[in-house]
């Protein structure tokens, strides 16, 4: 129906009907125009569509099945060239290409207003939903609000209060599920500048919270980023288990409790900057900057500080006191990734002001690494512990078919005591020790790289003690029933050197000093087997107290046997007593003899008393 006059036309219930087809489209669109009511007014130079309705029935269009109904109240202005619609909502049901094979139910709400001589929109109070999504092994809802700006002449998309929320479940879902949000403050996308710019972001999902900035550029040719992220607070164990990932197994269970993140970051497809970056685990912040180069092959390289950090916490229960250096660490390792330290390439050094390292304490620690196509160098590694100092220089080579490693290591005025307590719990030796090891050695597993070990070592502690056995107190209970004191043998120097072969220590040096006695002993460790086996002899220089000297003079010239039998961990020091006694009785034997051939000297003459005390020293009990 329609009224005409000179100032107005007026239609109602009007209705346009047709099919749409051709190759843009990529298949055929039917559609259904109906409207309560058009009205255009000349005088106010305006149109006024009430209700206007269109369905788009069974299209077939770029391999997207499907139908859709939009409908709402629309004005246009003839003079501003303004169209405005307040009401404007849109229903499709799809499936196909548009959804990856997949389906779902789509709606629209929200209020536009467009001039088209400015060729330019506004959307706003915008609500953009997907229900019943299922597609490539993700089915739920998702949903999209917010205030939208499009400017066709400067190709400008900017948006406001742009908020993504996500209700989402699958097997392609890390954990199974995404429930979470995603708000933009401002963005904005110019076509034509090929750049992005998101001012503000807050996302909420899995368990993490995060806010930052982000700009991207290059969507033509090379693609370039950067912005900033801060990641809230997490539990790592959580995330893992949200994710349907097991947490690794530690020491101890409080570990990987807390987590948190802020970072400065850009780069290119290829390139990937990390500067002013804070990570914290636990109780320990790592600080510093960083970069992976080549994606596909990565080269990373960084420079970061730690104030502290307690590696012992995050190993196995049995891994947790293996290693003491590094060079130990590398050689403690169950099975060495071949391939992956082939592809590992890096420049960097780390910086830890308080380390914990198989139950150590170790202050400034600094690492420095090198490595290339399987070839990795450490060098140098410095740390300061117990008093004293540690150096060392590493080198892996793992471009052939085994692993080739060399070591060289130094201690430096360390305090051995306090360094075993910590490492073994109860120490065998004590004093300030000096150490250095040359070592090398090939294999693919931890077994195999210390039954290869071979080299030179030395070392040297002063003014310190040997626990668990009181050397001259043991002797002296044998001979005097001497009381000594304490359980341990003090000394001024215990030195030594050593070769290694084939992972057995072989010693041939090691010597005791102190004011009281002498060692001189000789033996190997067999690190493969874990066992040790060392035979000496001691001889005494001082007396024992109470005694007035007489056990010394008994024992003068005689160098009584000692042995150390047992494990790595808990030596056992022993003395031959059997021996101890027969040099003893022998040393009084020999004496008694001297006193009667000099009586006998003196009473028959000289050859006869000597002829007399050879026979009595035979018959001598």
């Amino acid at each position: 129906k329609a009224q005409l006059d000179t100032r107005s036309v007026s239609l109602t219930q009007a209705k346009l009907k047709g099919v749409l087809a051709g190759g843009a489209l990529g298949g055929k669109l039917p559609f259904d125009l109906t409207t309560d009511s058009v009205r255009f007014s000349g005088a106010e130079g305006s149109l006024a569509i009430v209700n206007a309705l269109a369905k788009l029935a069974n299209f077939d269009v770029a391999q997207t099945k499907g139908s859709a109904t939009i409908n709402g109240d629309i004005g246009y202005s003839l003079k501003t060239s303004v169209l405005v619609s307040n009401n404007l909502r849109a229903a499709a049901n799809i499936a196909g290409r548009a959804v990856r094979g997949g389906k779902a139910n789509l709606t629209l709400t929200g209020a536009l207003r467009a001039n088209l001589q400015g060729q330019s929109a506004a959307f706003s109070n915008l609500v953009i939903e997907a229900k019943d999504l299922n597609t490539v092994g993700v089915a739920g809802t998702a949903k999209a609000t917010g205030n939208v700006t499009v400017n066709m002449k400067s190709q400008v998309v900017s948006a406001k209060k742009l908020l993504f929320t996500s209700n989402l479940s699958g097997a392609n879902l890390p954990g199974g599920k995404l429930n979470g949000t995603l708000n933009l403050a401002s963005s904005t996308l110019n076509v034509g500048k090929e750049s992005l710019r998101v001012r503000q972001f807050t996302a909420k999902g899995m368990g993490l919270s995060a806010t930052g900035g982000l700009n991207l550029g290059g969507f033509n040719g090379t693609p370039t980023y950067d912005g900033n992220i801060n990641v809230a607070p997490f539990s790592p164990r959580k995330l893992l288990a949200r994710i349907g990932e097991t947490a690794p197994r530690t020491s101890d269970p409080k570990a990987l409790q807390s987590a948190s993140l802020s970072t400065f970051f850009s780069g290119t497809s290829a390139l990937l900057k990390l500067k002013k970056t804070k990570v914290t685990v636990d109780q320990t912040t790592l600080r510093g900057s960083a970069s992976i180069a080549n994606l596909r092959q990565p080269n990373y390289k960084f420079r970061l500080r730690a104030d502290r950090l307690n590696i012992s916490r995050y190993l196995t229960p049995e891994d947790r006191r293996k290693a003491a250096t590094p060079g130990a660490a590398v050689t403690a390792a169950a099975t060495l990734p071949l391939e992956t330290l082939r592809r590992f390439n890096a420049n960097g050094s780390l910086a830890i002001n308080d380390l914990r390292l198989a139950g150590l304490r170790v202050s400034k620690a600094n690492v420095s690494i090198d490595a290339k196509n399987g070839l990795i160098r450490v060098t140098p590694a410095r740390a300061n512990l117990y008093g004293g100092t540690y150096a060392g220089n590493i080198r892996l080579d793992a471009r052939g078919k085994t692993a080739q490693m060399s070591f060289d290591e130094k201690l430096t005025q360390v305090d051995v005591g306090a360094l075993l307590t910590d490492l073994k719990g109860k120490p065998a030796l004590t004093g300030t020790g000096t150490a250095t090891a040359k070592l090398r050695t090939s294999g693919v597993n931890g077994q195999q790289l210390i039954s290869a070990l071979n080299g030179t070592t030395d070392f040297r502690i002063d003014n310190g003690t040997i626990r668990q056995i009181d050397i001259v107190r043991s002797i002296c209970t044998l001979v005097e029933n001497a009381r000594g004191r304490g359980g341990e043998t003090r000394f001024d120097a215990l030195t030594g050197s050593a070769k290694i072969v084939n992972g057995v220590i072989e010693n041939d040096a090691l010597s005791v000093s102190s004011p009281l006695l002498r060692i001189g002993a000789r033996g190997i460790v067999d690190l493969p087997r874990d066992a040790l086996d060392y035979r000496g002899e001691v001889a005494l220089v001082g007396t024992c107290k109470g005694q007035g000297g007489r056990v010394r003079g008994k024992l003068a010239g005689i160098d009584i046997p000692i042995r150390v039998t047992g494990s790595i961990a808990n030596p056992r020091p022993s003395l031959d007593t059997g021996r101890v006694l027969e040099a003893v009785a022998q040393r009084e034997i020999e004496r008694k003899s001297e006193r009667i051939t000099k009586k006998l000297q003196e009473q028959v003459g000289e050859q006869a008393g000597k002829v007399l005390g050879e026979t009595t020293k035979k018959v001598l009990p």
